[in-house]
């Protein structure tokens, strides 16, 4: 099999996943803490993901940050996992808003949360029209 043939063959067996995290406007609601980010969907999960634009300061106070993502094919989106990995200070991050986009096909959480220092939280994902994440911008 020629290195064109096999590099078709894991783009047809794995996704791009795009997502979008839109952390609360409100005091203290950033973090500069790691946040390991995993999908799940109807016939799998990924792998935890490290959620981190380098020379970026991610997650802060009423901002929005995307974050490519190649993975396996996991069905339909069903939740995701997140964990908040203490690192320098005992804070909260709040989350206003994630939205997952794979192909033309949109999920997002319903509601805002709290995400506090090294436990998972696991959030419920629903459908969303196309023109949502645009929507969502910056």
């Amino acid at each position: 099999m020629s290195d064109d043939e096999k590099k078709q063959k894991i783009e047809r067996e794995t996704k791009k996943y795009t997502i979008r995290i839109r952390t609360a406007d409100q005091r203290f609601a950033g973090t500069d803490d790691r946040i390991m980010f995993q999908i799940v969907g109807s016939v799998g999960k990924t792998i935890f993901m490290d959620l981190n634009n380098s020379m970026h300061n991610d997650f802060e106070r009423g901002k929005v940050d995307d974050f490519q993502m190649r993975a396996a094919c996991v069905g339909d989106l069903e939740s995701v996992n997140i964990q908040k990995l203490h690192q320098i200070v005992a804070d909260k991050w709040i989350v206003a808003r994630i939205i997952i986009k794979c192909g033309p096909s949109i999920w997002c959480t319903p509601n805002s949360l709290t995400v506090v220092k090294d436990e998972m939280v696991n959030l419920p994902l629903s459908r969303m029209c196309p023109d949502s994440f645009e929507n969502e911008s910056k």
